[in-house]
């Protein structure tokens, strides 16, 4: 992968993150230097796999005005940051977007509402934590099989090691609770 500091042997790993439970629900690791072609290939991943989401959140590397569209097109709303997001600081829309807006702009003006920027807040407590516990819980910092399909496997059985240990705790909450351990559908997700 090219980078500042010239060619490393690096990865990227995407991962689709449920909001409610923080379990796993799509990996794919890549060669890519950034994240901006990457939205549309796991929102299909995601949707063949589980059904379209009804919300989606993305850091502002996944900004793209092509993957705008490719989601918006499925009916998936989109809470993501603008790479201007800077210039918005302290500005606060009411209401939905009006109408002639591109959908950079209409994505821009979401994120300013007071709405968007909650949905958006969940990412840090969804998506993030995940790769918290990958890197920190379980120590995975580094590969270590060399080529991209081993890659692949390896972020796979981490992802799944990572469930494992996330459903344990879900299942003994929602036993605390009363509760059944899958709900009967998915409300979010997060992507990362």
């Amino acid at each position: 992968m090219e980078t500042r500091h010239g060619f490393e042997q690096a990865y990227n790993v995407q991962l689709v993150v449920d909001a409610d439970d923080q379990i796993i629900v799509a990996v794919e690791v890549t060669q890519e230097v950034n994240d901006k072609m990457q939205l549309v290939p796991m929102l299909d991943r995601l949707t063949k796999a589980h059904g379209p989401p009804i919300a989606l959140t993305g850091d502002a590397g996944y900004h793209s005005v092509q993957a705008l569209k490719a989601a918006l097109a499925r009916g998936v709303m989109i809470f993501m940051p603008s790479k201007n997001r800077h210039k918005a600081k302290g500005v606060v829309r009411e209401g939905p977007p009006p109408e002639g807006l591109s959908e950079a702009e209409q994505m821009e003006w979401i994120m300013a509402t007071p709405e968007g920027r909650e949905i958006y807040r969940l990412r840090c407590s969804t998506a993030e934590p995940c790769f918290g516990t990958l890197k920190s819980a379980m120590g995975f910092r580094q590969f270590v099989l060399r080529g991209l399909k081993k890659v692949k496997m390896e972020t796979r059985l981490m992802a799944a090691g990572k469930n494992f240990r996330r459903l344990n705790t879900v299942k003994i909450e929602r036993s605390n609770r009363g509760e059944a351990l899958f709900p009967s559908e998915m409300r979010g997700l997060a992507t990362s």
